[in-house]
């Protein structure tokens, strides 16, 4: 059964308070398919989008889903496929130049960093 959900742009205040300053109205199923769909209207009003800015889904009173969207956040990179012929269809496009390659993040260095130094342990205790 459909539920109405509404989506919303806000501001924060300096108290914590959501100030909502754009919103549109969304006919769901549930709780994820209000999310996508309040995803996908952001697209349509990137414009009125700056740096603290936050989407809010709720349904009724109840917040179903909050999200700092700001400016510089926008751009969502997808992770890599795990299938096999796909990957090697990606690794193409970015030779080829079709696809820009991300560079790694922060977060995989540091997991790498970990990780390495964990097996450097592991040996040192074998010996």
């Amino acid at each position: 059964m459909p539920g109405d959900y509404t989506a919303n742009l806000c501001h924060r205040t300096a108290t914590g308070e959501m100030v909502p300053y754009e919103q549109a109205p969304i006919q769901a199923s549930d709780d994820r398919a209000a999310t996508q769909e309040a995803t996908q209207w952001i697209d349509h009003v990137r414009d009125l989008i700056d740096d603290g800015t936050w989407l809010v889904v709720k349904d009724g009173a109840r917040g179903v889903y909050y999200k700092k969207i700001g400016a510089a956040i926008m751009p969502v990179r997808r992770k890599r496929p795990r299938d096999p012929a796909e990957l090697a269809k990606l690794m193409i496009d970015i030779a080829s130049g079709e696809v820009t390659d991300r560079p790694p993040t922060k977060r995989t260095k540091t997991r790498k960093k970990r990780a390495s130094a964990r097996r450097g342990a592991n040996l040192q205790r074998k010996t």
